[in-house]
């Protein structure tokens, strides 16, 4: 287990050091290239941020689009955007200097590294290797970023195979425009460090990235701060909150209602695509209003410039994320409506060419995916119907929507719901009226209103736990203008701002205590087992063998985490969200629940369902109901090789014995 920890450990360091080099510092060069005017006038310092926002913003759309030639082609564009980056950083003005805004992001990025780094690496026990939690859907992340380096752009779904004579794969029903990062950061490794590695490194970044945008919002919004280093403290430290009153019990009674989302260092952790939605859709949503500033956009080319931007950024959040793009798209057609409104035509065309560039630009990404098959519910993905989360079984009525709703925001915004109603209560005069403010307001009610009314019978309402985040965003920026005025006035209302940073730190702790504990999908002498298992195959099966390990219900961690081989499916709930319709999933289910189930299968019968579903060895657990069974098939046949708590089997045709 040693040699797994410093693999591990020096595979993340790697990828995070590598992350600034090819994606931070092309971020900077598309600043300067397509915001001239604002390159100039920003600090060393804020070049940089506004590079950090660029290359998760923007970039990936860049990469997306060159990728399709190849990952090689994609380092090859950059390695010269790097290049140009860091010569326009070191060109004009000395690096930043060591400011308490530079020390403040420096630390956020510590901590957000060093927590991504904790729950990466597994908990040694005596039985072996326990996993956090959140890497259930870390597992997904790195899938996806396989699929991609493997399969190009667009990646070619991995996880199940396709009956028939064709090249036996389907096109990936998912959001894959993220994925560009930790594929470009893992080509950029010549393979020194592991997909994961690449993977962990960005979420680390994006948590920086969102303290950076949360900073330049206020800018926008707000004059001079009262305290810049409180202002900067508040708005790192808010992104390691958890939720005022949640717990893992409670957001347990939420989730059985099949409503939940999640603070900003969690969601970083369990959806990244999905946040860097959030922060494209935000980001961009600020430029187009903006451009409306005569300050900013006193010429048509300045104008056209944050246009430009603008529909990158947009363009960015629906291919990462259609919830969030949905909310978006909503926001700028609210914004087009009210520039007719007021008869101001030229801000109406231009809202309308950002808004169908963005579209035009994000439909490769996005007909990818409508053109797969998702899981629905009575053939409708999305309903109109009122948010009903409830703790209590006696409160499920949607009668009470009206009670629970409201109770369920309190819980998970916590600091956040308090900092914003303090803000607008007592500091209303502190934010400038300004296009950019008008639009933040626009954003958190579309946001709210979409999230509580408009929901998906996609895993468990999907689009209310993502079409939230840019309100999130907007409650942050509030709660950081609340926290830095209330900083210096003392009183009930500041010991309860700080009570609240307390309860959320303790909460944010037991959630990653609680994360560890050992369940079903989390035993460890299972997953020593496993990842013993992909070692092995690594060293003694072809790469581009298929190979089928129990199809569980719901993913097992290591199965997924440490796969380095693919299989016909790798489990049904995967399945489904890459895109196999729930009839193609039960088709397969019941082919492999003869494999693994069924004692009395014939080894024959083995045989014909590998043939149909392309699997070379199958490789069974010692818990797998067919190994317990004495008269079960894999009892009847000699295996390809043993290892710890598992048997492979060779399925190829003409292999009866072991080598």
């Amino acid at each position: 287990m040693l040699d797994w920890y410093i693999r591990d450990i020096a595979g993340f360091w790697l990828a995070f050091a590598l992350f600034p080099l090819v994606v931070l510092l092309p971020g900077v060069a598309l600043f300067r290239g397509v915001l001239p005017t604002e390159w100039r006038s920003a600090t060393p310092e804020r070049r940089i941020g506004f590079g950090l926002i660029f290359g998760f913003a923007v970039w990936p759309l860049v990469l997306v689009t060159v990728g399709r030639a190849g990952m090689w082609v994609m380092l090859a564009a950059a390695l010269p955007a790097a290049i140009c980056g860091a010569a326009l950083l070191l060109r004009e003005r000395p690096l930043p200097r060591l400011s308490f805004a530079v020390k403040a992001a420096a630390i956020v990025l510590v901590l957000s590294a060093l927590f991504t780094l904790m729950r990466s690496l597994p908990l040694s026990t005596q039985d072996g290797p326990l996993h956090h939690m959140s890497l259930w859907d870390a597992q997904k992340h790195v899938a996806v970023t396989k699929m991609m380096l493997q399969t190009g752009i667009p990646p070619k779904n991995l996880l199940w195979t396709l009956e028939g004579a064709d090249s036996g794969r389907a096109l990936l029903g998912y959001y894959y425009q993220f994925y560009t990062l930790p594929a470009l950061v893992q080509t950029a490794s010549f393979d020194l460090t592991e997909v994961r590695h690449a993977f962990f490194a960005c979420q680390a970044w994006l948590l920086l990235a969102f303290h950076v945008l949360i900073l330049e919002i206020i800018r926008f919004t707000t004059g001079r701060s009262p305290d810049p280093k409180i202002r900067h403290l508040a708005a790192g430290g808010l992104l390691f909150m958890g939720s005022l009153l949640s717990s893992m019990k409670f957001d347990a009674a939420f989730l059985a209602a099949k409503e939940h989302f999640v603070n900003f260092l969690w969601g970083v952790s369990w959806v990244p695509q999905h946040y860097t939605g959030g922060l494209a859709a935000v980001f961009g949503l600020m430029l187009l209003a903006r451009a409306g500033t005569p300050a900013h956009a006193a010429s048509w080319s300045d104008r056209a410039r944050l246009g430009a931007a603008a529909a990158m950024s947009l363009s960015n959040a629906l291919a990462s994320s259609v919830p969030v793009g949905v909310v978006a798209a909503t926001v700028g057609t609210i914004w087009l409506l009210d520039a007719l409104r007021r008869r101001d035509t030229s801000s109406a065309l231009f809202s309308l060419i950002v808004g169908t560039t963005a579209t035009i630009m994000a439909l490769p990404v996005v007909i990818t995916m409508l053109a797969t098959h998702g899981q629905v519910h009575d053939g409708k993905g999305i309903v109109f119907e009122v948010r009903n989360p409830y703790v209590f079984e006696a409160m499920s009525h949607p009668i009470f929507a009206l009670i629970n709703t409201p109770i369920f925001y309190a819980v998970h915004l916590g600091i956040f719901l308090l900092g914003t109603i303090v803000c607008l209560k007592l500091f209303r005069s502190k934010l400038v009226r300004s296009p950019e403010t008008e639009m933040l307001a626009v954003t958190a009610v579309v946001s709210i209103l979409l999230a509580t009314f408009v929901r998906s019978n996609i895993m468990n309402n999907d689009f209310g736990w993502r079409a939230i985040i840019p309100a999130q965003v907007v409650f942050a920026v509030l709660t950081v203008i609340a926290i830095e005025h209330l900083a210096k006035v003392p009183g009930r209302l500041r010991n309860a701002f700080a009570a609240a940073f307390i309860l959320g730190l303790v909460e944010t702790g037991q959630t990653v205590v609680a994360h560890l504990l050992p369940n079903e999908d989390n035993i460890p002498s299972r997953n020593f087992a496993v990842r013993t298992l992909w070692d092995e195959i690594d060293r003694r099966l072809p790469p581009d063998a298929i190979v089928q390990l129990h199809p569980y219900d719901k993913a097992f961690i290591a199965a997924t985490l440490y796969r380095t081989r693919w299989a016909a499916m790798e489990d049904a709930h995967h399945a489904v969200v890459y895109g196999l319709s729930e009839e193609e999933v039960n088709a397969r289910w019941r082919v492999l629940l003869k494999v693994f189930w069924d004692g009395e299968t014939s080894v024959e019968e083995v045989r014909r369902a590998a043939r149909r579903l392309r699997i070379d060895f199958i490789a069974v657990e010692n818990v797998d109901p067919v190994w317990k069974d004495p008269n079960g098939w894999p009892h009847r046949v000699q295996p390809y090789f043993v290892s710890p708590g598992f048997q492979v089997y060779d399925m190829r045709d003409g292999a009866t014995s072991a080598r």
